[in-house]
């Protein structure tokens, strides 16, 4: 990614025209202490929007605590095929896929447009979500 120009954000913080942009990355963010930890040193200003990029939708009480406003998570694939599909919504629940809320933090959870293990979905279908702020 950082040879095509895109910066990774290893558990840090940058203000993009507004928002607060945190990425944690995915062994911290699936540690409750060491993620506190992360949000608490990124010092959120409670009164700016803020977007947290994670792997998995774990630990999103904690998130909703630091004042993050939207976090965006992948990980699940939605199951990608019958009866995995059945074992992420036993695992996530409503954070399986989609928009949701929990308390004052909106989480998206992409579908994905890639897979693991088998390259094939049946039941699912993949995605490329275009989020738009205004």
């Amino acid at each position: 990614m950082e040879r095509c120009g895109i910066r990774a954000l290893n558990n840090e913080k940058i203000i993009l025209d507004g928002p607060a942009d945190l990425g944690v990355h995915y062994h911290e963010s699936i540690n409750p202490e060491k993620l506190r930890s992360i949000l608490q040193h990124a010092s959120l200003d409670h009164n700016v929007a803020s977007i947290l990029l994670v792997h998995t939708p774990d630990r999103l009480a904690i998130a909703g605590e630091a004042g993050v406003s939207l976090q965006l998570c992948g990980h699940t694939h939605s199951g990608q095929f019958f009866p995995f599909t059945l074992i992420v919504k036993r695992i996530y629940g409503q954070f399986a896929y989609g928009l949701q809320r929990l308390g004052n933090l909106t989480v998206y959870i992409f579908l994905r447009h890639r897979t693991w293990g088998p390259p094939f979905r049946v039941g699912t279908s993949p995605e490329i979500v275009l989020i738009r702020f205004e």
